[in-house]
């Protein structure tokens, strides 16, 4: 008997086959080289090298404020949002991230955007690159690096029917 995968496994799944990571399992994966850094440091016997008690990276998903200023604003507001992984109606993420590095043991703050290979292989279109254009915003304004993680098969301009009539 075979048993049906949930939506976040095929999901993964899906990411796997195009030889990529799925964007919400990114989180995890800074955790796990944050993990390793430590470990490394310790390793190598350096003071002060135990990591922080809890979680080395926390992430905030990153929205637009309201459903239609994606296109018709100028200024595209972020907020954060609290929900479960996959529930993104857009080909990208993005995320308020504090990394616990052992150069920086309190966190240092960091935007990171990642295409979403399982929604529509990820590609640009008007609603993506509003996010994207809002969250390098929101890293210039904030002084914090911007990350971006590219698994996208190129821009849908002409499938975007936000641009057909300009």
């Amino acid at each position: 008997m075979f048993h049906v995968l949930q939506a976040l496994q095929q999901k993964r799944l899906a990411a796997r086959r195009h030889s990529t990571t799925y964007c919400y399992d990114f989180p995890s994966v800074f955790e796990n080289a944050l993990r390793g850094a430590w470990a490394a440091r310790a390793a190598a016997g350096e003071p002060q090298s135990m990591p922080p008690p809890g979680r080395l990276v926390e992430a905030h998903e990153l929205v637009f404020a309201t459903d239609d200023q994606y296109f018709t604003s100028n200024y595209l507001e972020l907020s954060r949002v609290q929900r479960g992984p996959g529930l993104n109606d857009i080909g990208m993420v993005a995320w308020h991230m504090t990394l616990k590095t052992p150069e920086c043991q309190q966190g240092r703050q960091v935007i990171a955007v990642a295409n979403d290979i399982t929604h529509q292989s990820g590609a640009f279109g008007p609603r993506e690159d509003a996010l994207f254009r809002a969250a390098g915003e929101l890293a210039l304004e904030e002084r914090l690096p911007l990350v971006y993680l590219a698994a996208n098969s190129g821009a849908r301009v002409g499938l975007a029917t936000e641009v057909r009539s300009l």
